[in-house]
């Protein structure tokens, strides 16, 4: 696989579930965006801070659309009933090695549903079947355990904790890492 294998994100289609809508982030999710971003309890587990106000959250928007155009950005948005509700993607695809690190952010009030594991399972899905990745991978902290529990419902299993893995907000975290290979899927 080469790196022009992605140019399917510069046009990022849609993916279905029995719920969901995963679509490209347009400039009218930024509202939503904002909503789930300023939310401090959202970012406590993430590297960035919550949204202070509307311009982080259109300068953020911003630099996604760029790198929408450059198929730089693998991340969809969460749709459900016509609202975003958080994102779901890939934050690394190492082409050298078929292997993608992917991610996800619910918004509190849809938490708890069972919608990051369906957003989820679409992504693991167009991963192994459309770019034909060899292993997925997804990083948590250790004690985000609601994180850790939807890669588990998944069919990811850990594989161990990186001890020192980053500073995030003034604190030295340690991670918890989990992978599924496409044999592995549910």
């Amino acid at each position: 696989m080469n790196i022009q294998d992605f140019d399917i994100f510069k046009k990022i289609p849609s993916l279905k579930t029995e719920r969901l809508i995963l679509r490209k982030i347009e400039k009218s999710d930024l509202d939503d965006i904002f909503e789930y971003s300023s939310d401090p309890e959202i970012s406590k587990y993430l590297l960035w801070s919550k949204h202070e106000n509307k311009r982080v959250t259109k300068r953020y928007l911003s630099d996604v659309l760029k790198k929408y155009k450059n198929g730089q950005f693998y991340d969809w948005a969460i749709e459900l009933d016509g609202k975003m509700i958080g994102i779901c993607g890939f934050s690394r695809i190492d082409v050298l090695n078929d292997s993608a690190e992917a991610g996800y952010i619910v918004a509190r009030p849809y938490q708890g549903r069972g919608i990051a594991s369906e957003a989820l399972k679409a992504v693991l899905e167009f991963g192994f079947n459309v770019l034909q990745l060899s292993v997925i991978k997804c990083i948590s902290f250790e004690e985000n355990a609601a994180s850790r529990a939807v890669m588990k419902k998944c069919g990811m299993k850990e594989e161990g904790v990186i001890k020192n893995y980053t500073f995030q907000k003034e604190t030295v975290r340690n991670a918890v890492i989990a992978s599924i290979t496409k044999e592995e899927m549910p």
